[in-house]
């Protein structure tokens, strides 16, 4: 199934009016139900990005989460996460915010040589390990929502500096998930237990990792389909593929750490969390 791709470039549609403070520079590309631009900063000179609510922008519920996705990003401070700074409106009343603004392409534009493969590891780890330490779900972890800095992959690596990977979109970031809100995701990364009935917790974002991880080894998805719903029904009875075999260059480590991560049931990916950070702290 193919996903979309976008990128920063010519003004193509109308641009939004952010007020006096914010000049557009580029549309840099658009989701479900908004879109980002490339704006300047006339206080500071700064380049940011700004994240606006299009769709659904006059429905209480969705400015409501619109807002607690600008929160949780103002709240956490993390070398691997997006940092957010203003909210507001534009001049036509829809709620946008701005955040930091990075060029680089996402790991779904370009995947990262296997030479780096242990940084991104490393870094993937540690940025997740944050998040389920603040007690979220990021319930959308996927190439496409990681920017990378590829002249960063060969720098020293600083645990407190800046990293090649930035975590971004947490629009669908929960602390809890209630009942009648419980499914999210991007299907090709979604745990079996997202459909259906019973407790969801941080371990449908283990099982993301391990759709990830196989991506960026194997060069493809586990699970693949034109139908969405084929997709859904390989999550959950289909036998993961081994990575051993779609890329026998992949370290026995994360081969069995990947296996253990896309498992159906939540507490063996456990273990191959466990896997995992032994194998990027060695």
């Amino acid at each position: 199934m193919a996903r979309p791709r976008t990128a920063a470039g010519p003004l193509t549609t109308a641009a939004p009016r952010f007020g006096e403070r914010f000049d557009v520079e580029a549309f840099a590309g658009a989701g479900s139900f908004g879109s980002v631009w490339r704006v300047r900063d006339r206080w500071t000179d700064q380049v940011r990005a700004a994240k606006l609510l299009t769709d659904r922008s006059d429905d209480a519920a969705w400015r409501q989460r619109f807002f607690h996705e600008f929160a949780l990003l103002f709240r956490l401070r993390h070398p691997g996460l997006i940092r957010a700074y203003d909210y507001g409106h534009t001049e036509d009343g829809a709620p946008f915010f701005t955040m930091d603004w990075h060029d680089g392409p996402t790991l779904e534009e370009q995947p990262p040589d296997p030479a780096h493969r242990t940084r991104i590891l490393w870094e993937l780890a540690d940025t997740l390990a944050f998040i389920h330490g603040q007690d979220l779900i990021h319930a959308d972890i996927k190439t496409a929502n990681i920017k990378l800095r590829p002249n960063l992959l060969t720098a020293p690596l600083d645990p407190d500096g800046d990293r090649a990977l930035t975590l971004l979109d947490f629009g669908l970031a929960v602390e809890r998930l209630p009942e009648e809100d419980a499914r999210r995701g991007t299907v090709h990364y979604m745990a079996p237990e997202w459909f259906t009935p019973g407790g969801i917790d941080h371990r449908v974002d283990l099982y993301s990792l391990g759709i990830l991880i196989f991506e960026l080894c194997a060069g493809r998805l586990p699970y693949d389909a034109d139908d969405p719903l084929i997709i859904i029904q390989k999550h959950m009875e289909a036998e993961p593929p081994s990575l051993a075999e779609a890329a026998p260059d992949t370290a026995p480590a994360v081969a069995e750490a990947v296996a253990r991560l896309l498992a159906k049931q939540p507490e063996i990916r456990d273990r191959g969390w466990t896997l995992l950070c032994e194998f990027v702290a060695t």
